[in-house]
């Protein structure tokens, strides 16, 4: 019964963790702009599994669907998770350079023969050619 009481306690007072994470954090933090009207919890159980160690034991589960309970709201935005580097240099610079890239992936043989690139649709496929891919924008799978 005291366990009870004190599993209780501890959920409580996740609960008051998570609810001052987002007013003091998420609410005023510019970083979380992008995500404060979407960080919530997905899930009735999160405060539950948070506090038994789940934001650590299945990470990547609880910090998209636990959010604010596990208090990685910062981690929903991709601009956070994978910040791009302002000093790289612009990879498509000229038009044409995203079809040039995409060509020189398919003819390639290093990256041929380590990837194995599959094209599932191009544009301007060349006439000549007998293709098992459709017309359109630039798809390419690898294994």
């Amino acid at each position: 019964l005291v366990e009870e009481g004190e599993r209780k306690q501890q959920t409580l007072d996740r609960l008051e963790e998570m609810k001052q994470y987002m007013e003091t954090v998420v609410a005023v933090d510019p970083k979380y702009k992008n995500v404060r009207e979407t960080c919530e919890n997905q899930e009735p159980d999160c405060l539950l599994w948070a506090e038994s160690g789940e934001c650590k034991n299945n990470y990547e589960y609880m910090t998209f669907h636990c959010a604010p309970a596990c208090q990685t709201c910062d981690q929903l935005d991709i601009l956070n998770r994978c910040p791009l580097d302002p000093n790289a240099a612009n990879m498509l610079e000229h038009p044409g350079d995203l079809n040039r890239m995409f060509e020189r992936i398919l003819s390639d043989p290093t990256i041929v023969e380590t990837y194995k690139p599959k094209v599932l649709s191009r544009p301007r496929p060349f006439p000549e050619e007998d293709v098992d891919y459709q017309e359109g924008p630039w798809v390419v799978i690898f294994d």
